[in-house]
């Protein structure tokens, strides 16, 4: 349905939000105002004056994308294919497959932690010391295995392509033996059956056609390490420091690659896991982010990585969208790599654009889950497997995000600001990928930490502990568009956009002055709600500026708990100039996966729109 609403032009500044967050970081009360005018100018530069005013209306638009799947490439698919998308991530391994309209016909998930306990993992991975973060390769297979198998046959038989979505940042070290075993059984070999407790417990029901299953044909021989470093590793900052030192320092580093050096990227980990682990590092023989170590077990072979996924490593370049030169040499002269050319054998082929056929399903592959290409389909060929992608751009793919200026908002645990650009502008906060549907197009990124806890919290604290999201929407409808110029920063927990490492609650006023609300304002609850959620909002809008995105000619995309409420959207609208479509679109990493395969199965010189 639509619906119709219109607010006053708000008086918000821009520059607040730098002063409050500079406020947040003192440990004094007052806030530094050089900080928050640069902000300012940033804003500025790209919107041509200072104060926002709302525009006059905002529409709403709830999409459930189980009832059509957006229509982005409609009438590209041949009638009756199906396009399956699959989801590594974090927590869980999901798929959607999706018809020739694009519409969900399927979808099934498998949970890491409640399906396969045996690993120990909290959330999908194992915390260790120093802030290691790693995942067992065997559980990601067996997730893999288990989703695959319980697809109904009929599904697997009518699917023409497959692409994937990966978690960013992770990735798998294969071993000089994977090539082999990554073929799959030869010859005489198909009967042989792998006793694991693993198989005869957590399979549902009978595997079909080759007895055993993923994890018992790759592990651990294909494998140099049996555990993967993942996105939430933070115990590679030397090797960050390392890199900036070596190319100039960080506005270098993004310059490069789209990002500062970061302790969570690949390339990072890479360099740490050679001077922790000699030993692996000598046995590993190429490293795949996770996004293509999906379609490497598939195709039977190790395939490329997208372009979208290689600038999230440190060591991809944004513009060229090739390995950088520059960033493998650094690499190579960390301890323990061995040099650049050591560095860039293992980082395996060069990237390549969206929509690249990677190969077709192997042939024990189709026997084990049935795909076309085995049993009464033996003749056909089986399904094309089209390059994978990070799941931050795979998600902006699902949800629609296609044209220079269309936003997503992510409003859940975190925030997310996701914009579709023509430029780049990278800067030391947030990331610029490459576009994972448009070669030549990138994708801007901001991530904050304190999403849906930070509103809960100031829910319960200031409205009462029992408090509904409708009270809190009302509260937000009490104080004004601009709120007066006053803002507010609510950190339950540590800041990321922009680092800040207290916690606490803070506010300024218009005149950048730390402000203790309840001191004479007549609803000060209804303030503070319209502060934090203004003040995040405005804090994307001048971030996405100095990236280099304009929202106001666009559209905006909002998923998460958050974008259930009517009035938070409608803040969204007027903040970012632009109308907001709220939509319900459930895994739609996976769904932006399937998107892509129907992409890449309508040929050469298809538009993703």
């Amino acid at each position: 349905f639509w619906q119709e609403s219109s607010t006053p032009a708000g008086r918000c500044e821009c520059w607040l939000v730098g002063s409050l967050e500079q406020c947040a970081r003192s440990s004094g009360p007052r806030s530094n105002r050089t900080n928050a005018k640069r902000l300012a100018d940033h804003a500025a530069a790209a919107q041509q004056q200072h104060r926002l005013r709302s525009q006059s209306s905002m529409r709403l638009l709830w999409l459930v994308a189980a009832a059509g799947g957006a229509g982005l490439a409609a009438g590209l698919a041949p009638p009756g294919a199906l396009f399956l998308g699959i989801d590594l991530s974090t927590q869980s391994c999901t798929a959607v497959v999706v018809d020739d309209r694009l519409d969900v016909v399927h979808r099934h998930s498998v949970n890491f932690d409640e399906r396969f306990p045996e690993y120990g993992t909290e959330s999908g991975y194992h915390a260790g010391e120093e802030g290691t973060a790693t995942s067992p390769v065997a559980m990601w297979l067996d997730g893999l295995d288990c989703v695959l198998d319980e697809l109904p046959e009929s599904l697997l038989q009518q699917v023409d392509a497959i692409s994937f979505s990966g978690q960013q940042h992770g990735a798998v070290y294969w071993s000089s033996e994977a090539a082999r075993l990554l073929k799959g059984p030869q010859k005489g070999e198909d009967e042989e059956y792998i006793e694991s407790e693993l198989t005869t417990k957590h399979r549902v029901k009978p595997t079909r056609g080759l007895r055993g299953g993923l994890r018992e044909r790759l592990v651990p021989g294909a494998f140099s390490l049996t555990d993967a470093p993942i996105w939430a590793d933070a115990s590679t900052q030397d090797q960050c420091d390392a890199l900036e030192d070596m190319l100039g320092g960080p506005e270098e580093v993004a310059k490069r690659t789209g990002s500062r050096a970061y302790a969570r990227f690949t390339a990072n980990q890479m360099a740490a896991v050679a001077y922790r682990d000699p030993g692996a590092w000598q046995r590993t023989a190429e490293v795949s982010l996770v996004s293509a170590f999906g379609p490497s077990v598939l195709c039977g072979a190790i395939t490329p990585v997208d372009a979208s996924d290689s600038t999230g490593t440190n060591v991809g370049m944004l513009h060229d969208r090739k390995w950088g030169a520059r960033c493998t040499e650094a690499y190579g002269a960390m301890p323990g790599v061995g040099g650049a050319e050591a560095f860039r054998r293992r980082l395996g082929a060069s990237p390549v654009n969206p929509g690249t056929e990677v190969g077709r399903v192997a042939p024990w592959v189709c026997r084990r889950f049935g795909f076309r290409g085995s049993g009464r389909t033996i003749s056909q060929p089986p399904p094309s497997v089209f390059v994978g992608a990070g799941d931050n751009p795979s998600t902006a793919a699902g949800l629609g995000l296609s044209m220079p200026g269309d936003v997503a908002l992510s409003l859940g645990t975190s925030d997310t600001f996701m914009a579709v650009s023509k430029q780049a502008n990278p800067q030391l906060e947030g990331h610029v990928f490459a576009s994972c549907t448009q070669p030549g197009e990138f994708l801007a990124l901001l991530c904050y930490a304190n999403g849906g806890p930070s509103r809960e919290r100031i829910k319960r604290d200031l409205l009462g502990p029992k408090a509904s999201w409708d009270e809190f929407g009302r509260a937000l409808k009490r104080a004004p568009p601009g709120n007066g110029g006053i803002l507010g920063l609510e950190l339950a927990n540590a800041e990321i956009t922009p680092v800040i490492s207290r916690t606490g609650r803070f506010f300024v006023d218009g005149d950048d002055r730390a402000l203790r609300l309840g001191d004479g304002e007549a609803d000060p609850s209804s303030i503070a709600c319209r502060a934090v959620v203004e003040g995040r909002f405005l804090s994307m809008r001048g971030r996405g500026a100095a990236l280099g995105v304009d929202a106001s000619g666009g559209r905006i995309l909002a998923a998460g708990g958050a974008a259930k409420s009517p009035e938070i959207v409608q803040v969204a609208a007027d903040v970012l100039s632009a109308p907001v479509y709220a939509a319900d679109v459930p895994d739609a990493a996976a769904l932006g996966a399937a998107f892509r395969a129907a992409h890449g199965a309508a040929g050469g010189g298809a538009s993703f729109d």
